[in-house]
Formats: C-alpha cells, structure tokens, sequence
C-alpha cells in the first residue's frame, strides 16, 4: 500500500473514531507503530504526551495557588497561536486526555493555551468564564521526534486576574466583595474581557475565601485601593495605603470575620434631618427630606416613603452631601458675569430632573468650533475620577475669553447645562426664539447660594450612574406629584434608553472626552467630541 493511500485511510478510521467519542491517544498508542506512516510534519502523531505546568506563585514567591495539581476534570483549550481552539485536554483519571479535531500540525508550531476553573467554550474562539482562577500562555510549543511522538508542552504563566486570599472568613460562610471586577472572557486574539458584579466567596475548611481579581476604577484613588465587602450582613471597607493589585499578583488580607478593627462599617444611618442623598431640592434653594435611612456603599439602601414638601417646585435631587474630597473648584468664583457664588461652605451637589436638550432631535455636540473644529484641547481634567465639573467648565470659559472667534456657542453640552432653564441657544449656537426651550424655565437655578447649573466631570457621572436606580426612584416619586399639564414632567428621567452621557472631562488627547453609557452595562470609556449625544446638569449649594 501506498504512504498517501495508508494516510488517508488512517485519517478517515480516526474521524470515525473520534465520532464515536474514543480517546485519540489511546488508539494511537494500541497501534504498533509499523502499521503508521513514516512521521512528517502535518502527518497524524503516533503518540501524543502533554507536558503541562502552572507557574502558581502569582508573583509572589512565599506563596502558591491554593491548587498546586490539577484536579479531576479540568479542562485547557488550546490551538494554534491566534487560531481557533481546536483542542480541549481534559485531566481525567490522573492523564490528559485530549478530544478535538486531528492535529495536522507542522512540528515546531507555537500554541495558544486557556485555563479556566470555571470556563466553557462558547464559540471555536472564545471562552467565557465565572469567577475562579485561570491562567495561559501564548508561546505554548507542540513538537513531533522522530518516533512520531508529539508533545504539548504548555507552560501557563499568565494571569488574567489578581489573587486575593482573606483569611477567617469561615468554613462555610460568605462574604461578598464589591467594587471588583471578574474575568469574562478569553479569546484567541488576545482580548481579554472582564465584567464588573458583586462576587460571593466561601471559606474553605481553612477558613479562608479566595477572590481572583481586579479592581474596578473606583476602587482605586491615586494608590491606594479600597475594599468594600459584606460580611453576615454588613458592610464594610478599608482602604490600603500604596497597595496596587495587578494581574499575577497576590496579596493575603484579614476579613472583617476576625478583625474588624482595621476594617470600618461602611454602613450610613440617617435620619429626616440630615442632609442626604435623595433629599428633594427646590427653587428657592431649600432642600428636604427625601427619605434615606441606610446607604451602604455597595450601593444598596433602606428608605422610607417621604413626598415632597407640597406647594414648592423641585427642580433636583441631592446626589452628594458635603464637599467631596476629589472637587478642588472654587465655587466663590461666578462660571458666568451674572452667575451667583458660594462664599460658605459646600453643602452638597444637585442632579437636575432632566436632560438639558429636548430629546432625540435636539442632540448635542461637546465641542463645534468656529470653522468647524472638534479636535481642540481646552484644558479641562482628564482625570477619569475626579469631581472637578465646575472647574471645567471655568476652564471652557478661560479658553472662549482668550481665543478670537471663539464663543461659549461653540461648546454646545457645557452652553446648554449653564442655561439649563433659561437656554436660548441651539446646538448650532442660533437664538431660538419659538419657546422650545420654555418648559425649562420653572426648573432654573436660584438666583445666590448655588454654583447656577454646569456640565458634570466623568467621576460625577460615574456616581450618577452607580446610584442610577435610587435616582431614578426619586425622580418617579416628584413625577407622581405633579399634574399632566406640568410641562417638564415627561422629560423627567435618569438617562433616554440607549444613551450616554458625556462629561466635561476631556481625555488626554485633543479630541476626545470621557462619557458613561447608562444602559450596557455603564461603559466607562472616551468618545469624540463631535458625537451628538445627551446633555445632564447638576449643581452644588
């Protein structure tokens, strides 16, 4: 018989045999091997044999993963390097035991290779997975000797998460962390997807829970990282001074279960006296009650049912109480020549009932300069998390001031946020004078005390979106309270389905800034100036 002829039949009887759900290896391995053709590079291996090791130390050298072996049915997909995972080795009695297409190989071909503890394989290139640990590589080898034996040799190296190990927690018992972010997905490009959600960790019968991985944004300020977890019903959070967390790496912290000292109940209890989150703000700029009682800082609450004070007009709702400690602005300096200032201390921040622009039609963009530009740096902050909204838009005022032919016209979102309620611009920067904008007028700033209405940064959106839900239970409440004929009353909401908000927050780089998408998930990301889109005020008193 022919080599070409003994080969193809060969590879037909193994497509039947892998059909039928039999072990390739197996079978190769019960052949003698004068019945196989002469090994060649993209010719069937004889044998295949897997040399398969974690580097588990996660950076750290007094430490190991907490599974050193590996257990009984746990998979690695593996292919070739950027190619799809044609292969899946699935540690069962002691071996690896290999299922997938027929490797056609060249010797010498580098692979890509996933682990995951909790992984399936959703698609040829892609698998999605839940928390727990994972690893890979993407300098996998596969080599054939001259017996026609081939080896797998993966060395999985790679993390795609931090290893957090808190110790007393308890056999048995929970504790949920927040502000963290888990692995979501690995594809075989490359691209690595995470998904930000409450994870729920059990101790094992050591005590101790494991977390694999990585903080979220705002779970880090400047270098110090804080955790906020719930533990038998409470929250609590910590804050570490210079600790990064960063993928491959490993810290050991203690749980609130045996050392509440160094971590702090997070929960906030209030009363209807207090100034709050939630508390309802009016025109003539007193605020009341809006019924908080517990906030804990995984963004769940307790509340009572409390209606505005009826006969005054909302026209906000408390979204922060005090000064927070990333605002710097000076809020004694007026953003407009008529504006009104704060000369005492800031009491908290207001988020307006809704959007600044009318809608869908009415859409604008961040910035349309004299002849067009949208690609202008004018300063503001880029950082991602900061509170400095006001300072921002006093820095569009400072670039219109000192730059001929510019007008504040030409910054469409920040015009129609400081005009929130008396606005006579459109968003080609055109006085308007059809009374589309009139239905905004009840909802105006009061005339001192206040900072007047501006565009918000990226860390102010980022708290509207994290508290969206409360937002959007109180701006229900104030709708209930007033008639049909209430003209801003259908324009009440949080965000229109489908859209984000853009903040004032430039990203580094001239034509981009930062925006928040309120319905897929909150994307934090950057987008161009020149994008249309919703427009949001707020102010502090």
């Amino acid at each position: 018989m022919k080599l070409n002829s003994t080969y193809n039949a060969m590879r037909s009887l193994m497509r039947r045999i892998i059909g039928a759900g039999l072990c390739l290896a197996a079978i190769a391995c019960s052949k003698e091997s004068k019945e196989l053709p002469e090994p060649q590079d993209g010719i069937i291996p004889t044998k295949v044999v897997f040399d398969i090791t974690r580097n588990s130390n996660y950076g750290e050298p007094d430490t190991r993963a907490p599974k050193s072996e590996w257990k009984e049915g746990d998979v690695i997909y593996f292919g070739r390097y950027l190619y799809n995972f044609t292969q899946r080795a699935t540690y069962t009695g002691g071996q690896w035991i290999m299922t997938g297409d027929i490797i056609t190989w060249s010797s010498g071909t580098t692979l890509t290779a996933f682990y995951a503890e909790n992984g399936t394989l959703s698609s040829s290139s892609l698998v999605d997975t839940e928390h727990g640990d994972a690893a890979y590589t993407f300098v996998g080898v596969y080599k054939i000797d001259s017996d026609g034996i081939a080896t797998v040799r993966l060395t999985l190296d790679k993390h795609p998460h931090a290893r957090i190990i808190f110790t007393g927690v308890g056999e048995g018992k929970t504790l949920t962390v927040y502000n963290f972010k888990r692995l979501q997905s690995f594809c075989r490009d490359k691209t690595i997807s995470y998904k930000s959600e409450p994870i729920t960790i059990t101790g094992d019968s050591d005590g101790n829970a494991v977390l694999y991985a990585l903080p979220t944004d705002y779970a880090v300020t400047g270098k110090d990282l804080t955790m906020i977890v719930n533990y038998e019903g409470e929250s609590y959070s910590r804050t570490f001074v210079g600790k990064s967390l960063a993928a491959g790496k490993s810290v050991t912290v203690t749980s609130p279960g045996n050392d509440k000292t160094n971590w702090e109940n997070a929960t906030e209890v209030y009363t209807a006296s207090d100034l709050k989150m939630g508390d309802y703000y009016y025109s003539d700029g007193t605020t009341s009650d809006g019924g908080l009682r517990k906030m804990n800082p995984e963004c769940t609450y307790e509340e009572e049912d409390v209606a505005p004070v009826s006969g005054k007009t909302v026209i906000g709702i408390v979204m922060y109480a005090g000064r927070h400690p990333l605002d710097d602005s000076d809020y004694t300096k007026a953003l407009t020549e008529s504006g009104p200032v704060i000369n005492d201390a800031v009491k908290g921040y207001v988020l307006s009932l809704t959007h600044s622009n009318n809608g869908e039609g009415d859409r604008l963009a961040w910035e349309k300069g004299p002849n067009g530009e949208n690609d202008v740096a004018v300063g503001t902050s880029t950082d991602s998390k900061d509170w400095r909204g006001y300072s921002n838009c006093r820095k569009i005022h400072d670039y219109v001031n000192a730059t001929d032919g510019w007008e504040m016209y030409h910054f469409p979102m920040a015009l129609s946020c400081e005009t929130y309620g008396q606005r006579i611009y459109d968003g080609n920067g055109n006085i308007v004078s059809d009374g589309r904008y009139d239905w905004q007028t009840p909802l105006k700033a009061p005339s001192n005390g206040n900072s007047g209405w501006f565009m918000p940064s990226a860390g102010q959106l980022s708290h509207i979106y994290l508290w969206r839900s409360y937002f959007e239970e109180r701006f229900e409440t104030v709708k209930a309270t007033l008639d049909s004929s209430v003209p801003y009353k259908r324009h009440i909401m949080v965000t229109q389905y489908g859209w984000s908000l853009e903040s004032s927050s430039e990203y580094p780089g001239n034509s981009l800034v930062w925006y928040v998408n309120f319905d897929f998930g909150g994307i934090f990301d950057k987008v161009a100036k020149v994008r249309e889109a919703n427009a949001r005020a707020i102010l502090v008193f």
